[in-house]
């Protein structure tokens, strides 16, 4: 079994990464999505974790699009709080594209999701499969039909066929303060922009601290979308 943890230089993704180290083990995969729109702060921060940990670090980008940039010069509009394209584009298929092309084993992904975190976070589960999806709805439209993620179904489909695909959430009932406690506990440091007072460090400008006044680069011809909101 290969296991894969999503490690984005936040909080919630190191606890989970450390639970894995003390109660599974310490050979795994740690898979960090890069938007091209992280702090400089958080791009340290993961190296720095990933020297003291000896972790088994790979770097994953869009081959579609050039970053948060790039994907906002194409769809002409930055992301907001109403259309978060860009998770799926830079985050979700980069992800399922690593998992179909280079591995052949049954996995174990872990994600480091609190259900305190949204409404919609805490619609989840704390165990399931990675792809559940394609095989459920995980809502439904106007009409009544259901929705389902598609993205490389077919490649999804014979993949399932051979290999388990479960995940684990292992810090899902966890409290902010549990977080932080558990990573001092382990003898590390929190990411430091949560000191500066950002609510959250992945695509950092979703998380500005109280204050914040800057808004996303103009983009030619495109609707304007600050998103100074996300959760």
């Amino acid at each position: 079994m290969k296991i894969i943890v999503t490690f984005s230089g936040g909080k919630d993704s190191l606890a989970a990464l450390l639970w894995v180290r003390e109660h599974i083990t310490t050979n795994f995969t740690t898979v960090f999505c890069d938007t091209g729109w992280e702090h400089p702060l958080t791009y340290e921060y993961i190296n720095r974790i990933a020297d003291r940990l000896n972790l088994d670090l790979v770097t994953l980008k869009s081959p579609k699009y050039d970053g948060m940039v790039g994907l906002a010069k194409q769809k002409k509009r930055w992301p907001s709080t109403r259309a978060r394209f860009c998770t799926q584009e830079l985050k979700t298929k980069p992800c399922i594209d690593y998992v179909l092309d280079n591995v052949q084993d049954n996995i174990l992904m872990i994600q480091g999701i609190r259900a305190a975190e949204s409404p919609n976070r805490a619609a989840m589960s704390k165990q399931c499969t990675y792809f559940k999806y394609y095989f459920e709805p995980y809502g439904y439209d106007k009409a009544g039909k259901p929705k389902m993620h598609t993205y490389r179904g077919h490649d999804v489909r014979v993949f399932r066929k051979q290999y388990a695909d479960d995940l684990l959430r292992p810090v899902f009932d966890w409290s902010a303060q549990q977080v932080i406690d558990y990573i001092l506990s382990a003898g590390l440091e929190p990411n430091p922009l949560y000191t500066m007072g950002y609510k959250r460090v992945g695509c950092w400008r979703h998380g500005e601290p109280a204050g914040y006044t800057e808004h996303f680069p103009p983009i030619s011809g495109s609707h304007r979308a600050d998103c100074h909101a996300g959760a």
